[in-house]
């Protein structure tokens, strides 16, 4: 049986590098599942260099460095362009 696919809110995203409560724990639980392969954990680019913006406080060029630090390693998620998405629904 596959897996199921899970395309991650950006919200979720931020919830959890955040530690924003009341969502934290929620979210934690649903990163740790997809690090131990109970889903798939799916991002679009468009969120990745939205998270950059948001986390950076408005693209802030000195807090970019920090920001990439807190983001989890490309292996945690499935990248895929909003075009290879787009392609693949047609």
């Amino acid at each position: 049986m596959a897996q199921a696919k899970l395309l991650l809110d950006t919200n979720i995203v931020i919830d959890y590098l955040n530690e924003r409560e009341p969502y934290y724990e929620k979210a934690r639980l649903l990163m740790i599942a997809g690090r131990v392969g109970e889903f798939d954990l799916w991002m679009s680019s468009s969120q990745i260099t939205d998270l950059i913006y948001i986390l950076s406080e408005g693209g802030a060029q000195s807090l970019i460095p920090l920001v990439l630090e807190r983001l989890p390693p490309a292996s945690a998620f499935h990248l895929q362009s909003s075009l290879a998405s787009r392609a693949e629904a047609h």
